[in-house]
């Protein structure tokens, strides 16, 4: 007696699609309305969450945005293109929470990198205190108004640094290198 297959349902149980639909169906109102008043920001987001998905699955393109993006954004001001921020901190910032939601399964199973810090890291570490914290405290010390220009020049160091975080965390071998 042959055997008639199985039917593969989505998800792998009965009515696995019709679950979905309600929600989806959901989704898609707010998401069309959202797309007919303000096209230019559901495209900004869809782009964002697209990074996200595709830094996820590969975390070596976060490197390789960051380090190919920056040079072709950066003369774009700040709020331009993204509110608050110039388009490569805002690369830098969705490759950055990327590569942190992926480390984040790592808490639950106790797998977490060992942090060790070399000399470069520590120097660097040590110019980004003293050339942020110190001046801001200094200027409190003195009590001299600190401008929102004082706050964004005390960040230079601390972004660069984020950079090289991710970077570092982000390309392991020396075939994504290459």
């Amino acid at each position: 007696m042959p055997r008639t297959p199985r039917r593969v349902e989505a998800f792998g149980q009965r009515g696995g699609l019709t679950i979905l639909t309600p929600g989806l169906l959901v989704t898609a109102v707010p998401v069309g309305l959202a797309t007919a008043l303000a096209p230019r920001t559901v495209a900004a987001a869809g782009l964002g969450i697209a990074l996200l998905v595709c830094v996820f699955r590969r975390p070596a393109l976060a490197g390789y945005l960051v380090v190919g993006t920056t040079p072709l954004i950066a003369g774009i001001d700040r709020g331009q293109a993204v509110p608050f921020l110039r388009p490569s901190e805002a690369v830098a910032l969705l490759a950055g929470m990327a590569l942190a939601a992926r480390g984040i399964p790592g808490l639950r199973t106790g797998a977490l990198p060992r942090l060790t810090l070399n000399r470069i890291e520590i120097a660097v570490l040590m110019m980004a205190v003293c050339n942020s914290i110190v001046p801001l405290l200094w200027m409190l010390a003195h009590q001299q108004p600190i401008s929102r220009d004082d706050i964004l020049y005390a960040l230079v160091l601390w972004k660069y640094l984020g950079v090289y975080v991710i970077i570092r965390v982000s390309i392991k071998t020396d075939q994504q290198i290459l």
